[in-house]
Order: structure tokens, then C-alpha cells, then sequence
């Protein structure tokens, strides 16, 4: 596993469903494909519509991101952390991002050691 996150990297995606997501790439921004390697765990956002997902992913090297583990959803502005993936529907966003629980982890970690 080379990394978790990256800066600046989105694509797009018209996957339906719960599963992986396809990606395909968006003008302005960095790829999948050069950021990670196969086989590296990817934390992610995705925004469908109105309704998000963020997660933590594999990326297999070739424009597809496994949706491993949920961290929460908001669907219907209703908050929930854990649970399922959420169902997309039509072109949505793939952002790879550093979200809350993995920044909460950090401060632990900071101030375990003070």
C-alpha cells in the first residue's frame, strides 16, 4: 500500500448501483491513475446529486475504485455513519479526500503524546 489520500484528484463516474465505481477522467483535476498504484487503499467522497458518501476504497490501477468501507452517508440531508453504500444514479463525483475520521485519528495521536 503506497497512500491514503491525495490533493487535487476527482473523476467522474456513470456507475448506478452500490458496487465499484468506473472512473473516468475531469477536466481541472488529477486522476486516479496518477496518484495511486493498484492495490492501494484510497479514502474517498462521493457526490451523487444531492447525496454523499465517504469511505475508504481499493483502487485497482485501472480506473476502478472498490467501495471497501463505508464511513458514513448523508442521503435525504439525513446523516449516518457506518452503514451502506449509497445507491448511485447516473454521473456522479469521485474525489480522493482526508475525511473527519481519519483527521480525528491524527489529533489522538497528537495528543497522546503531549
Amino acid at each position: 500500500m503506497r497512500k491514503l489520500y491525495s490533493d487535487v484528484t476527482a473523476e467522474s463516474t456513470a456507475t448506478t448501483g452500490t458496487g465499484s465505481v468506473t472512473l473516468a477522467q475531469m477536466a481541472g483535476w488529477a486522476r486516479f491513475n496518477d496518484r495511486f498504484s493498484s492495490g492501494d487503499r484510497v479514502y474517498y467522497s462521493i457526490r451523487s446529486g444531492s447525496n454523499w458518501e465517504v469511505g475508504y476504497g481499493t483502487y485497482n490501477g485501472s480506473h476502478v475504485l472498490a467501495r471497501t468501507t463505508i464511513l458514513g452517508t448523508l442521503n435525504a440531508s439525513t446523516w449516518t455513519s457506518g452503514g451502506s453504500a449509497l445507491s448511485l444514479s447516473g454521473t456522479s463525483v469521485v474525489r480522493a479526500v482526508a475525511p473527519e475520521a481519519l483527521l480525528q485519528a491524527f489529533i489522538r495521536e497528537e495528543v497522546s503524546f503531549v
